[in-house]
C-alpha cells in the first residue's frame, strides 16, 4: 500500500526575498536612528560647551575689565569635540562663540542666555558704507573736490562718491572715515568697489590704503596694507588687509592718485570692514537679514556672511 505524499514544509524564494528585504529595511532604521541619536547627542554637547565657555568669557571680563583676546587667554577647555572659533567685537565690547560639529553649527552671543542654529554675525564697521547720507564722513585728499553722484550700477545702487582732481602739485583722491572707534592691534580686511568717472580718467593708478589717527584725532599714520589699482570704466573690486597701530583711535580708508594729475574722475561706492583677514561680499543695514547697529546708514551694520 502506497503511503500518502506527505508535503514538504519550508519557505519559498520569494518568501525568503522579502524576509532579506525586511531584516535590510529594519537594519537601515536602525542605522539611520542610531546615527541621529549620536548626532543629536554631540550637538547638544557643543551647546552645552557653548553655554560653559560663554560663562568662563563673562567672568574674565568682570575680573579683567574686557573679554580675551583668545580662548587660550581665558584657558577654556571642552569636552564635546567640536570645532569652535570666537571673535571678539571692539566697537561694541561683545563677543561672538561658535561650534560646528557633525556639520551642525550653533553659536552664542554675549547678549544671549542659550546658544543658537547657525553662524555668527558678522559686522561692517565702515559709517556710511553705501555712499547714502550725504558726503558724511568722506573728505577729499589734499583738498579734493568730493561729489555725491546718484548711480543707477554698482555694488550699492543709489549713490556713490568721486572726485576729479585738480592739482598736478598733490596726488588727489578721497579719504572715507570708517570708524571713530577704533582699536589699535586690530587687523582689519577692508574692500571697495571703484571705477574712473570718464574714459579719459582710464589707465590712471590709485593707492587703496588703510589711514588712522590717535584717540584726539591726530594723524597716527597711513599706507597701511597699501595696494596699488588701475581705474577703468566699469566698476572693480578689490580689498586689502591691515593691522591698526596700538595707538589708533579712528581708522580711514583712502583711495588717492599715485602720481599728481589734474582731470581725473575717480567714484568709489560699496565700503566693507571688517575683523580678521576674510573677504567677505558687500553688506551693510539695508541688506536682507542685516541691521544697523546705530543711526541708519552712518553707523556699522552686522548680519550673516553673504
Amino acid at each position: 500500500m502506497k503511503r500518502p505524499y506527505a508535503k514538504q514544509s519550508g519557505f519559498t524564494i520569494i518568501e525568503v526575498i522579502v524576509v532579506i528585504v525586511v531584516i535590510g529595511i529594519l537594519t537601515t532604521i536602525t542605522i539611520v536612528s542610531y546615527a541621529a541619536i549620536t548626532r543629536d547627542t554631540k550637538v547638544q554637547g557643543m551647546q552645552n560647551d557653548l553655554q560653559t565657555v560663554a560663562g568662563v568669557l563673562k567672568k574674565y571680563r568682570s575680573d579683567t575689565g574686557s573679554y580675551p583676546a583668545t580662548l587660550d587667554e581665558a584657558e577654556v577647555t571642552t569636552t564635546s569635540g567640536a570645532a569652535f572659533t570666537y571673535q571678539r567685537d571692539y566697537l561694541s565690547g561683545s563677543f561672538c562663540l561658535m561650534g560646528t560639529i557633525e556639520g551642525v553649527s550653533y553659536y552664542i552671543e554675549s547678549d544671549n542666555r542659550s546658544p543658537e542654529e547657525g553662524v555668527c554675525p558678522i559686522i561692517n564697521v565702515a559709517m556710511n558704507p553705501g555712499s547714502e547720507v550725504s558726503n558724511w564722513g568722506v573728505y577729499g585728499y589734499y583738498s579734493a573736490p568730493v561729489t555725491r553722484v546718484s548711480v543707477s550700477s554698482g555694488p550699492d545702487p543709489g549713490y556713490a562718491f568721486q572726485t576729479t582732481t585738480n592739482s598736478a602739485a598733490n596726488p588727489q583722491g578721497l579719504i572715507h572715515t570708517i570708524t571713530e572707534r577704533a582699536m589699535g592691534g586690530v587687523q582689519y580686511t577692508c574692500s571697495i568697489s571703484y571705477r574712473a568717472v570718464d574714459s579719459g580718467s582710464v589707465g590712471y593708478s590709485i593707492v587703496l590704503a588703510g589711514r588712522g589717527g590717535t584717540p584726539s584725532g591726530a594723524y597716527n599714520g597711513e599706507g597701511w596694507g597699501a595696494k596699488t589699482l588701475t581705474l577703468t570704466t566699469s566698476w572693480q573690486r578689490d580689498s586689502i588687509t591691515f593691522t591698526t597701530p596700538a595707538n589708533t583711535g579712528v581708522m580711514y580708508l583712502q583711495y588717492r592718485l599715485t602720481n599728481p594729475a589734474s582731470g581725473v574722475g575717480i567714484r568709489t561706492d560699496g565700503i566693507m570692514c571688517t575683523e580678521g583677514t576674510t573677504n567677505y561680499p558687500y553688506a551693510d543695514g539695508d541688506t536682507a537679514g542685516w541691521e544697523w547697529i546705530g543711526t541708519p546708514g552712518i553707523s556699522a551694520s552686522k548680519g550673516s556672511p553673504l
